[in-house]
């Protein structure tokens, strides 16, 4: 996966990387790294996705 910004981040996009993830491990490869940049960007997009809601309900 490539560096996004967390405004750049969809669940469309995490929910492919997690099924090619998951995938992978099926067939043993070894996917660690990948496995900690796909929770940082999961984490990075709830964050946002919670940050945009507080800035909607101050407007």
């Amino acid at each position: 996966m490539e560096d996004f910004l967390g405004e750049d981040l969809e669940l469309y996009t995490l929910e492919k990387g997690v099924a090619t993830l998951d995938t992978a491990k099926e067939i043993d490869f070894q996917v660690g790294f990948v496995d900690n940049m796909l929770m940082t960007k999961l984490l990075a997009y709830f964050a946002t996705q919670q940050l945009m809601d507080v800035i909607k309900k101050r407007v």
